[in-house]
């Protein structure tokens, strides 16, 4: 029996340390910080305060939308 791990198996690894969810958006994990919307980020905090940002954004275009 091969255990050798294969090309999926080794794919799903880097996957699963490279990138992962965070307030239901998906996050990169490069070194020294996180990645969220194509830019660098040190901590969670500025992390939060970009994602309420682009919440507030929404919300603001969907409200002039209606009117």
């Amino acid at each position: 029996m091969n255990t050798q791990p294969t090309h999926i198996d080794n794919l799903n690894k880097v996957m699963d340390e490279t990138y992962f969810v965070y307030r239901g958006c998906i996050l990169r994990k490069p070194i020294g910080g996180y990645e969220i919307f194509s830019k660098k980020y040190r901590n969670f905090n500025e992390i939060d305060d970009v994602i309420d940002n682009s919440l507030n954004n929404i919300k603001n275009s969907l409200k002039s939308e209606s009117k």
